[in-house]
């Protein structure tokens, strides 16, 4: 097998040990702040242009038959805006709130509830899962993630509501492997 798009999700790696035990796994990283760029090209930039392009999109008055650029510089977010944006929440997640939830979610499951009690008695840091509990569900057409909640508001007029938005609201936390990788290595 050749992805690594179930790599983030905790309960693989259970059903994995489950049904496959004795499974090794080998990780090649790629450079995360190159990945965060091209999942912000492959999963925001494109299929946002491909939108716009046809009118598609919930914003009013699109102007069809523009050059990409036009659309890039009037109706996208920057790779900057949107790094910002992930950074704020990453940031809250990483601190207690999504520790905590992490461990609420995943504790009433048996073989979390172990991992956890290994770890804390091995004095190791606590797991967190980062699709799970980082970002939040979908809110609405205008504002998908509660991440962009200040970036829409801040800058208005842009397009958000790309398809697998789930891919998009995490560019950079598809790019730490590590937090994944310790749910693998238990």
């Amino acid at each position: 097998e050749a992805s690594p798009g179930y790599l983030p999700y905790p309960d693989v790696v259970e059903r994995t040990a489950r049904e496959m035990p004795g499974t090794r796994i080998i990780n090649i990283g790629r450079d995360p702040l190159d990945r965060s760029y091209s999942s912000y090209r492959y999963n925001y930039v494109n299929p946002a242009l491909e939108k716009l392009r046809k009118g598609k999109t919930s914003l009013p008055d699109v102007p069809r038959g523009k050059s990409d650029e036009y659309y890039i510089e009037t109706y996208l977010y920057s790779f900057e805006d949107m790094m910002r944006a992930e950074l704020v929440t990453l940031q809250k997640c990483f601190g207690e709130s999504g520790i905590v939830s992490t461990r609420q979610k995943w504790n009433s499951t048996k073989w979390g509830s172990a991992i956890f009690d290994r770890r804390e008695k091995a004095g190791l840091p606590p797991l967190i899962d980062l699709d799970g509990q980082c970002y939040g569900n979908f809110i609405n057409s205008t504002v998908p993630k509660a991440q962009w909640n200040d970036l829409v508001r801040t800058k208005p007029g842009k397009y958000l509501n790309v398809p697998n938005l789930h891919l998009s609201q995490a560019m950079i936390g598809r790019s730490l492997y590590v937090y994944p990788l310790e749910w693998w290595y238990e």
